[in-house]
């Protein structure tokens, strides 16, 4: 008897779901059934003053790379490989500072201070410029887009309802702390980015596996790990 298959939430805004999907193997993405529903939306805000006159940046997410000026040869500190290779292509000349938030502030804290802007979005963890300021560095911070929150989508709420346990991809605190008040315990069977995302889960904790990197190879790793799990059980 041919197996149904397994849903997967993809939780992200557009285009982000889109780089999630195409990260899977070809036998992977066989197994599943993608259920878009974003727990998240990109609001740009007006351009703040100055915006065009920025020189060295820090980015931490894609979506603030999308909104920024073209970079013209000027740096970029990244958090991650997706947002480092964004802002490659944006002109910058970018390096990944860390997978984390954190690894960047300590990679930055430990080089010598210079002048730099964090372009980012209304909701950023890690006090990047406080904590870059108290190290000797000039930071300015520039909000360029807010982060509203979705509910979950019919086809989603029916896709954890239904007798195939779905699976749930989390990227961040504020997302999985956001999944998890809309849903009770045992909904879905969730992969966490990192044990922080693990960890706003609250009671949705239990048995949640959390990818070995925070980035999206070992996201997509881990969803094939779950995958295969449950089509073995």
């Amino acid at each position: 008897m041919t197996r149904a298959p397994i849903p997967l939430l993809l939780t992200r805004p557009g285009a982000q779901n889109d780089r999630l999907w195409a990260a899977l193997s070809a036998d992977c993405r066989a197994q599943l059934t993608p259920v878009a529903t974003p727990l998240m939306q990109i609001v740009p805000l007006d351009p703040p003053a100055g915006l065009g006159d920025v020189g060295d940046v820090i980015f931490t997410s894609a979506a603030a790379v999308d909104l920024a000026p073209q970079g013209a040869g000027r740096r970029a500190f990244c958090v991650g490989m997706a947002t480092t290779q964004a802002a490659r292509e944006a002109g910058w000349q970018a390096q990944m500072a860390g997978a984390t938030a954190e690894t960047l502030i300590a990679r930055l804290i430990a080089a010598q201070p210079q002048a730099l802007t964090h372009l980012r979005g209304t909701h950023s963890r890690g006090d990047v410029a406080r904590r870059l300021t108290a190290a000797g560095h000039v930071l300015r911070e520039m909000v360029l887009y807010d982060q509203r929150l979705l509910p979950l989508s019919t086809a989603a709420r029916a896709a954890l309802d239904g007798p195939i346990p779905a699976i749930v991809p989390l990227f961040s605190p504020r997302m999985a702390a956001h999944f998890a008040a809309q849903t009770p315990a045992g909904s879905g069977q969730i992969a966490a980015l990192s044990p922080a995302v693990a960890q706003a889960l609250g009671p949705l904790n239990r048995g949640v596996m959390v990818a070995a990197t925070p980035d999206l190879p070992a996201m997509a790793l881990l969803i094939e790990k779950i995958m295969r799990r449950s089509v073995a059980g």
